[in-house]
């Protein structure tokens, strides 16, 4: 009887659980990355909650993961001195809809749907 009590408490945490957590970016895409093309910064920083876009060196976007849809990321831009979010807060957020395209091993297409609408596209590459 224990070793079912066991089990069905696994398979809570490896089904349940997931779905009612606050999912984060993935491993394989935490790092630093060259942007190449699509944005004057120079620089991303992606953490498993949050993506800083660089310009010499020096922070100048700050977003944070707010949840995933598909395969489609949703960061909220805010300010640079905001340390976290609080999702269970009613307000207006300045969400940001990224997908992911791999072109290699180590470059990424990004499509990001801002705000308003508008569409841009980023090519980063992983740096080493």
């Amino acid at each position: 009887m224990k070793q079912l009590f066991i089990l069905m408490k696994l398979c809570v945490l490896l089904f349940v659980f997931p779905l009612v957590s606050n999912a984060q970016i993935e491993e394989p895409l935490v790092g630093a990355y060259t942007i190449t093309q699509g944005s004057e910064a120079d620089q991303l920083i992606i953490s498993s909650d949050k993506v800083e876009a660089l310009i010499n060196s020096n922070v100048v976007e700050k977003y944070f993961f707010y949840e995933k849809e598909n395969d489609i990321y949703i960061l909220e831009k805010v300010d640079l001195d905001v340390t976290s979010i609080d999702k269970s807060i009613k307000k207006d957020r300045r969400l940001f809809k990224v997908s992911l395209t791999h072109l290699s091993e180590e470059s990424i297409l990004l499509n990001i749907t801002h705000p308003n609408g508008r569409n841009q596209e980023m090519i980063i590459n992983k740096n080493e």
